[in-house]
C-alpha cells in the first residue's frame, strides 16, 4: 500500500516537473526531489540542505524544488529526526535533475541491529550500528545504539573497543548502573 502511494506522489511530481519546464526554462535551472522512508511514505518537513546551509523544507507530498544553479560536486543533503540521513553529490551539468531520498529510520535500523545481534551475526549488526550512529537520530536513540555496540563488543570480546564504547556511554550521561552491569559482564567473560 505504502509503495502505491509513493507512486502516486512521485507522478504527481513528475507531471509538476514537465510542466513546470517552459518557465524553468526561463526561471534557470531546476532541481525537483522527493524524500521517503524505507516504505515509500513521503517524508514531510524534511530539510534539504546545500552543503551546510538548509535551502528547503520538504511539503506534505515529500517533494522539494531548487531554483538555482549548483556546482559541480555541491552536496544535497536530505535530513529528518528518527531518520538517517542521505546525500547525493551533484554530478555534470543540466537544466533538469530529479533526487530521490530514501530514508531509513532509525527504530528500524535499531531493530535490524538487535536482530542481528540475536541471531549472532555480530559483522552485521556493528555495521547497522555505525549507520545508525552516523545519521541525524535523537540523543536517547544515539545512547541506545550505544549500548547494543558494548553488547556486541562484549560478545566478541573485544575489550579496546568495548572500553571505547563504555567511555563514549560515559560521555553521553547513560545510565551509571547499566554500564556496570556491563563492565561486570565484561569481566566474567573474560
Amino acid at each position: 500500500m505504502g509503495k502505491i502511494k509513493f507512486l502516486i506522489v512521485l507522478c504527481v511530481c513528475l507531471v509538476q516537473l514537465f510542466s513546470s519546464c517552459r518557465s524553468a526554462e526561463i526561471a534557470g535551472p531546476r532541481i525537483e526531489g522527493i524524500a521517503a522512508d524505507e516504505n515509500g511514505e513521503a517524508l514531510c518537513g524534511a530539510s534539504i540542505f546545500l552543503d551546510e546551509e538548509c535551502i528547503c523544507i520538504t511539503d506534505m507530498y515529500g517533494h522539494f524544488s531548487i531554483n538555482r544553479t549548483l556546482p559541480e560536486g555541491s552536496t544535497i543533503r536530505c535530513e529528518k529526526e528518527s531518520y538517517v540521513s542521505a546525500e547525493c553529490i551533484m554530478e555534470g551539468s543540466g537544466k533538469y535533475k530529479v533526487i530521490y531520498f530514501n530514508l531509513k529510520s532509525a527504530e528500524g535500523l535499531f531493530a535490524q541491529a538487535l536482530k542481528s545481534v540475536k541471531e549472532e551475526d555480530y559483522k552485521k549488526a556493528l555495521s547497522i550500528i555505525s549507520e545508525l550512529k552516523t545519521g541525524l537520530i535523537k540523543p536517547e536513540e544515539f545512547v541506545s545504539s550505544l549500548y547494543l555496540e558494548a553488547v556486541v563488543y562484549l560478545k566478541l570480546h573485544e575489550e579496546d573497543n568495548f572500553f571505547n564504547v563504555i567511555e563514549d556511554l560515559k560521555k553521553h550521561e547513560a545510565d551509571y548502573e547499566c554500564i556496570e552491569q556491563l563492565v561486570n559482564d565484561f569481566g566474567r567473560k573474560k
